[in-house]
């Protein structure tokens, strides 16, 4: 993986806040991420293919978390997104990032709200990270 621009890193702390915020503070309330509303809509697929790629994870080695067997993904998120420390918040933003590269997905993407009419929060023209050949 290559080295990010401000830009980009800019990007992955804007989407990295969003998730901390909407999913770490809703993770109690529900049960799967499909019952999460954003401004009354459903998550995008995005945001529920991040989500769901946590339910087999059963420990994450670098935040030094064993999550028990009747954690659900939403529940695990909001373990991962719940320590605020730097060192916490670095290993979190490099398993977002290794999750965008791997799957080519844009941040802002898994920042939208709705799921048919996907506005970007604060109406904001989002930095396009450039997913090339691994230098």
């Amino acid at each position: 993986m290559r080295v990010l621009t401000e830009l980009e890193m800019n990007e992955f702390n804007k989407t990295y806040d969003f998730l901390n915020y909407y999913i770490g503070t809703a993770a109690y309330k529900a049960k799967k991420i499909q019952e999460i509303k954003f401004d009354g809509s459903s998550a995008n697929s995005e945001i529920i293919k991040f989500v769901s790629g946590f339910k087999n994870l059963h420990r994450a080695e670098e935040l030094d978390i064993t999550f028990k067997a009747h954690h659900t993904e939403l529940q695990k998120i909001n373990l991962m997104f719940n320590e605020t420390t730097a060192i916490h918040k670095k290993a979190v933003m490099k398993r977002l990032i290794k999750y965008c590269f791997n799957n080519r997905v844009q941040p802002h993407r898994l920042r939208m709200r709705g799921w048919k009419n996907y506005q970007i929060i604060k109406d904001e023209t989002p930095v396009i990270v450039e997913y090339g050949t691994a230098a």
